[in-house]
């Protein structure tokens, strides 16, 4: 995820985060941690074949720390859900 915060004085600047997460669902689903897309204005799924997406968050607790992102624009096959490809 990258981040843009403003330090108060107008600089800003960009951080990027990295977590893990596996597909749930044939519309795309992905479930993850809360803190890895938390503050996030942009998401970006890159999968493990290196294929990569644009994100959308569905849902998100802060107290178990569980997020789902849906994959935008992409149908997967019964076979890549939960793949470790």
């Amino acid at each position: 995820r990258d981040v843009e915060r403003s330090r108060g004085l107008g600089d800003v600047y960009k951080r990027q985060s990295l977590g893990s997460g596996f597909v749930i669902s044939k519309d795309g689903y992905v479930v993850t941690n809360n803190h890895v897309i938390d503050g996030a204005d942009e998401i970006s799924l890159k999968l493990a074949n290196d294929e990569s997406y644009d994100g959308k968050v569905i849902g998100r607790d802060a107290n178990t720390d569980i997020a789902v992102v849906q994959i935008k624009d992409k149908n997967f096959s019964r076979k890549d859900i939960g793949s470790r490809r």
